[in-house]
């Protein structure tokens, strides 16, 4: 059997991604999100002596690995997608065919 991709369904739904934003950051990670984890993300460094120790405690770091979790796992359907593509085989025909 023969599996084959409808490259235009394919590409109405790469298209469609942006569309479906991002994950709301919730009020009480916004801080650590904001000040650590974007810097961190964009390769900043983020030294500990800037951090209002105020704004967030113990429980908000275990919310922000639950966040965290919840965000990567959105991306894993990708993931899955870019593993299939990569063990399909090329099809090729044995004759020209007209579209």
């Amino acid at each position: 059997m023969t599996k084959q991709i409808d490259l235009e369904l394919l590409l109405q739904n790469m298209l469609a991604l942006p569309e479906q934003g991002k994950l709301p950051v919730p009020e009480d990670l916004r801080y650590l999100v904001e000040t650590v984890v974007v810097p961190l993300l964009n390769g900043q460094t983020v030294p500990l002596s800037s951090l209002d120790y105020d704004r967030f405690d113990d429980a908000d770091l275990n919310s922000l690995e639950r966040y965290i979790d919840k965000t990567a796992g959105r991306n894993s359907g990708l993931w899955t997608l870019e593993a299939n593509l990569i063990r399909l085989a090329p099809f090729c025909l044995s004759q020209p065919v007209f579209c």
